[in-house]
């Protein structure tokens, strides 16, 4: 499964970068906000620092006319990204701890531990199920389970993240800044008030391929309908090619159906929407506003009831998602990889 989404995730880089940059015209996002973030950078330094400046402008001017025109900056940058946005702003040293929003390699790698350790945790609880136990569940513990195994793909995420930033961290010497680490300030979706809120904060591994793919070539093409054509169809676009990758990966493992994928995606695009339309009426900018303004009595029931709410939405729609991975008893395929399952429950 991780070959398939690594080769996914490959083929889906190169034709944003070969074929839909050059047809739309619209550069790359990751080389044109480093060039942009050098020459902010340079501004302060003297006069021969500004000729470099003016330099890396003309640059991207160039590359804008360009898109194909590849350096060595460039492939540092499409290489790393999108789990790193390559800035070339001055090396933050790693002794550097005035910059609270910066991560040491002790900080990246306890988050990392504390992840993998999750990680095994939840393994060893899902290695407890046979695929048949799991199908005689009750409705409200299946969904429980599912949670579980949602959960662990986070965890596995996550841990995998944090692993490549401390390594980074450690070999370089050098601070991870969130602006270029673009998971390290976002919060684990079970603390989301909202559909929209979860996926703002989930991986972004997917999310900046999927917005150049379909979210920007939609929004050009759709600028002659109406308002709300104008604001659905390119989100929706977004969760379409997500629900189109993992309905292949579910085919192309197991074999299985790929309407579960498909729908659950809709679902989420759908609820996303809504939620955003909530957010403009009357009423939801009422919440917001005691949200942002209320005694703090007020605004935790509120950050509770929102988290309350959401999670209650992925409990009752996360099944859609984990069914062709329920069917083929995936946690069961990767037990052995849990150090709990070797000491406890090996002989379960």
């Amino acid at each position: 499964m991780a070959l398939a989404v690594t080769a996914i995730a490959t083929s889906t880089r190169l034709l944003d970068l070969y074929y839909v940059q050059p047809w739309t015209r619209v550069p790359s996002r990751y080389y044109s906000r480093s060039l942009r973030d050098t020459a902010r950078s340079k501004k302060s330094d003297d006069i021969n620092k500004k000729k470099n400046t003016d330099i890396k402008v003309k640059d991207l001017q160039h590359y804008q006319n360009e898109p194909l025109m590849w350096d060595m900056h460039r492939f540092k940058i499409e290489l790393w990204s999108p789990v790193r946005i390559v800035s070339f702003k001055e090396p933050t040293p790693h002794t550097d701890t005035r910059n609270k929003r910066m991560w040491t390699f002790s900080q990246l790698s306890g988050c990392c531990l504390v992840y993998s350790l999750l990680l095994d945790v939840v393994l060893f609880l899902l290695s407890r199920f046979s695929v048949t136990d799991v199908q005689n569940l009750p409705l409200f513990h299946y969904g429980l389970f599912v949670t579980g195994g949602g959960a662990f793909i986070v965890y596995f995420i996550l841990s995998v993240f944090y692993t490549i930033a401390s390594i980074w961290t450690y070999a370089t010497g050098r601070l991870a800044d969130p602006q270029e680490w673009t998971m390290l300030d976002n919060y684990l979706p079970c603390f989301a008030v909202s559909p929209a809120d979860f996926w703002n904060n989930w991986q972004t591994l997917f999310r900046y391929i999927w917005v150049d793919l379909g979210f920007l070539p939609v929004q050009r093409w759709s600028r002659h309908l109406t308002p709300l054509a104008q604001e659905c169809l390119p989100l929706m676009s977004v969760f379409t090619l997500s629900g189109i990758l993992h309905a292949y990966v579910v085919v192309a493992v197991w074999r299985e159906p790929i309407w579960s994928q498909v729908v659950y995606f809709w679902i989420q695009g759908m609820a996303v929407f809504l939620t955003k339309a909530l957010e403009r009426s009357l009423p939801g900018q009422y919440l917001r506003h005691h949200y942002a303004s209320g005694p703090v009595a007020v605004r935790w029931s509120l950050h509770v009831g929102g988290m309350l709410v959401t999670l209650a939405f992925h409990v009752l729609t996360v099944p859609f998602f984990m069914d062709p991975y329920v069917k083929s008893g995936m946690w069961l395929a990767v037990k052995e990889r849990s150090v709990l399952w070797w000491v406890y429950g090996k002989e379960v």
